[in-house]
């Protein structure tokens, strides 16, 4: 079976060093900048060919309401 390559979006996590990752992208400690790059990471996540993207869930206050409610809209799933 052939091997999915991953993507990781992440907020605070560590991004492991697998070699699966063919795409990582950490943002800082900023909701805002989190809100600001997530749609273009999806996009440079989709050129870069991944199968899977991973995605880093946060807060549901202030900002990080905003960031769910997208990740929600992106995924097409209801997440919990």
């Amino acid at each position: 079976m052939k091997s999915k390559k991953l993507g990781v979006l992440s907020h605070l996590k560590r991004i492991p060093p697998w070699d699966e990752i063919i795409f990582k992208r950490k943002f800082s400690e900023s909701y805002e900048e989190y809100a600001r790059h997530l749609y273009a990471s999806f996009f440079n996540a989709e050129k870069a060919g991944v199968d899977v993207l991973l995605v880093e869930s946060v807060g549901r206050s202030g900002i990080g309401l905003a960031v769910m409610d997208r990740l929600t809209r992106a995924s097409g799933i209801q997440i919990s």
